[in-house]
């Protein structure tokens, strides 16, 4: 028996299964309730020997992930359905099953963390150390042999009969536990090496915060370069690399997809809208109650979300852009503008395929069938323009040239009262003195006019963006225009 004043408790050691079964049992039923069995393998029928009541984990747990789930639903439905409206081929803003990705990541994080910290309270953890691994003889739980080890805490613990009780369930042999004589505390060291470490792991932290939230003249800190600095163009960005000042690249003229290829030659207007370089004004897909339907649809899907469901250039990705104050947002042109009302189908269809100015083009997203079915579609929405009364003593020039204005969608970026859009005005345009970019001025007359159609990026006027791409005219289109641009003069 041990003389130690401080006594943890009394250890046991058994030999076999049957034995640490048989003895787990007598403990329970002699009333002890603080206490424990070692074993070096998995013993089945211990937890009933011993009286062990099933753990609270299960119910924590799931209420974690239960609340992890809801949360994760919560998190999208406030994302998608109320500060970020979105409307993605026309699928409702709350929708479940696009959800249930996040909501079991949610579900699961919250779950694994409840189940981690849960085992650590339950447990009692960390404990620093335990007095049985002072014991020689304790070494072989891990090996071959079984243990009981009652704590002197325990109400009905005595040094007599506790031990006596070990030897009568068939112990081998039987130890005092002694408690330690140093301080149960963590050892001052171990604690100034932890807080140690600690304040140098937040230093990395410090520095990134620093580096990603300050502004800085110099270039910022990236820890991984090749993932903020890409060669790469982002869509409908300004590039300096190009003539043309544009980022993405036109497709090269005359070229077509491979799928393509064999029908180039049998039908070539059903995939460009022209044919001999002239628009279609029929389109090779009859007008049917079906292809408006199907037009109607597609358009619903790849065109409404910028144009709106009415066509109006309102979408909600515009309104979105609007809300936010985007400042170089561009709002997507009005359907029913009198200049798209008199383009043939054919001219409808290839702004449709290969975009126009911010616009991309759909040529490989929607099928040439779907292209010409929107096309129909548009102009079965768009209304009828009335030109108005026919001035007998007008110059013919200037109609054709309006017409031109028209046609080629001039009237999208340039006005004709004299009120600047997305490019000067026409108003007053020709003949006056025009300030560029860098500071230079230029006399508006026809040969930078001419130099402005064929290359918009060369004498950019100060003020404006660099949208507009170049014009293809013929000599006749431009002296109408010419004419046209003439009579706005005064």
């Amino acid at each position: 028996m041990s003389n130690s004043e401080k006594l943890h408790g009394v250890l046991g050691e058994f030999e076999s299964v049957d034995q640490i079964l048989a003895a787990a049992e007598m403990v329970k039923n002699s009333g002890y309730t603080k206490w424990d069995c070692y074993t070096p393998l998995p013993v089945h029928g211990l937890d009933a020997a011993m009286g062990v009541k099933e753990t609270r984990l299960p119910w924590v747990v799931l209420i974690a992930g239960i609340t992890g789930g809801a949360l994760g639903l919560l998190m999208q439905y406030w994302m998608n359905g109320i500060d970020y409206k979105m409307i993605i081929s026309g699928k409702p803003m709350n929708s479940l099953p696009a959800s249930i990705p996040v909501v079991f990541e949610t579900t699961v994080l919250f779950a694994s963390i409840a189940a981690f910290l849960s085992m650590w309270i339950f447990n009692g953890l960390p404990k620093w150390f335990n007095p049985l691994a002072r014991m020689e003889r304790f070494a072989r739980a891990t090996d071959d042999r079984f243990f009981v080890a009652l704590s002197a805490k325990d109400p009905n613990f005595d040094v007599k009969t506790s031990s006596a009780l070990l030897e009568s369930c068939g112990a081998s042999a039987v130890e005092f536990v002694e408690e330690p004589d140093e301080p149960a505390a963590v050892p001052t060291s171990i604690k100034a090496t932890m807080a140690t470490v600690a304040m140098l792991a937040l230093i990395p932290l410090a520095l990134i915060m620093s580096e990603r939230g300050a502004i800085k003249k110099q270039p910022r800190l990236h820890l991984v370069p090749d993932m903020d600095f890409q060669e790469k163009f982002r869509a409908q960005s300004v590039s300096g690399l190009f003539a043309d000042g544009r980022a993405a690249r036109p497709q090269i003229a005359g070229t077509f997809a491979l799928e393509d290829d064999a029908l180039v030659g049998k039908d070539p207007g059903f995939y460009t809208g022209k044919v001999d370089g002239e628009y279609l004004t029929e389109a090779p897909i009859a007008y049917s109650d079906a292809i408006l339907a199907r037009g109607e649809e597609r358009y619903g899907i790849s065109c409404a979300p910028c144009h709106g469901g009415d066509a109006n250039g309102k979408g909600p990705v515009h309104n979105r852009a609007v809300e936010l104050g985007s400042p170089m947002w561009i709002q997507p042109t009005d359907l029913h503008s009198e200049h798209l009302t008199i383009q043939p189908i054919g001219q409808l269809f290839e702004s449709i395929s290969v975009g126009v100015r911010n616009m991309p083009g759909y040529a490989k997203t929607v099928s040439a069938k779907d292209r010409w079915a929107i096309a129909h579609y548009l102009q079965s929405i768009q209304s009828t323009v009335d030109t108005g009364p026919v001035d007998p003593n007008a110059d013919p020039g200037i109609a054709a040239g309006k017409l031109v204005y028209m046609s080629k969608a001039c009237m999208a970026c340039h006005t004709t009262d004299g009120s600047p859009l997305l490019a000067p005005s026409f108003k007053g345009l020709f003949g006056s003195e025009r300030e560029l970019e860098g500071g230079t001025t230029i006399t508006a007359d026809e040969a930078y006019i001419k130099d402005s159609l064929l290359n918009p990026t060369a004498k950019l006027a100060k003020g404006f963006q660099p949208l507009m791409p170049p014009a293809v005219l013929t000599d006749q289109e431009f002296a109408d225009l010419i004419t046209f641009l003439k009579s706005l003069a005064d």
